[in-house]
């Protein structure tokens, strides 16, 4: 009787420490990959519901690019069509799935914007070579999310 108590008892502390160990690798992340590198705007998805209502892709005579280093950004946006600047620069971090950028400087036409809010935050969707930041509001809708593909 004893032996079978004293059985279950270290079969039971096995079973426990297994579990535990399993529990601390899966709050380790498996993989990391960074934003270093320069994307290119590709498409911008609206939502209605929670659902992508329509894609609108970047028009031929617009490009905008982001170049992230690890630990800045940098963006610009030209549109052929007016001759209106726009480029931000700033810090950015990742926190999770969260994506802040912190601007500090930009352009003539940015600037307004990053004095009345230097701070965006978006959801991050982060794949090789491939990002979405996703905008959501205070109720956590997604409202729409700007698509990026690396640029090689």
């Amino acid at each position: 009787m004893k032996t079978n108590l004293l059985f279950i008892t270290v079969i039971s502390l096995i079973i426990f420490s297994c579990n535990n160990a399993k529990n601390e690798k899966e709050a380790i992340p498996t993989e990391t990959r960074s934003l270093a590198g320069t994307w290119e705007h590709t498409s911008t998805y609206k939502y209605v519901n929670g659902k992508i209502n329509d894609t609108v892709k970047v028009k031929t005579d617009s490009r905008q690019i982001k170049i992230y280093t690890d630990s800045k950004i940098m963006w610009c946006k030209h549109v052929k069509a007016d001759s209106t600047d726009w480029f931000g620069y700033g810090n950015y971090t990742i926190k999770g799935d969260t994506l802040t950028e912190i601007l500090e400087y930009g352009s003539r036409t940015m600037i307004p914007h990053i004095a009345y809010n230097d701070t965006f935050t978006f959801k991050l969707d982060l794949n090789e070579d491939s990002y979405n930041q996703l905008t959501i509001d205070d109720k956590g809708n997604k409202l729409f999310a700007e698509n990026y593909r690396r640029i090689k």
